[in-house]
């Protein structure tokens, strides 16, 4: 109930950059859990901005780039950005964190 009533007035946010502010903030959190993360990549995919959606994409993947499910959904939301630069940017950070992952094991 609460992640939903976070993420639904998140996404009631009218700019882009506000949003992307909340959302990287969230992710920096310490305890943040997987379901909390994974919600938050999604969120970062109704932005209109390439750049926006990418500082969250690129924070979800330098913040829990250990945890393969938020890997896989940065990849998957990455495919809705248009700029080859931005994409790229995501991919790069998503491609370290899964490192990171296999590291670990």
């Amino acid at each position: 109930q609460a992640r939903d009533d976070f993420f639904r007035a998140v996404g009631a946010l009218a700019s882009d950059y506000e949003r992307s502010r909340v959302l990287i903030a969230l992710l920096r959190s310490e305890e943040l859990d997987d379901e909390w993360a994974l919600a938050a990549v999604r969120a970062a995919s109704v932005s209109k901005s390439d750049y926006e959606k990418a500082r969250v994409l690129v924070a979800a993947a330098r913040e829990h780039g250990g945890k393969p499910k938020v890997i896989d959904a940065v990849l998957e939301t990455s495919k809705g950005i248009t700029s080859d630069y931005e994409r790229r940017r995501v991919t790069t950070a998503a491609g370290q964190g899964a490192k990171s992952a296999t590291r670990e094991l």
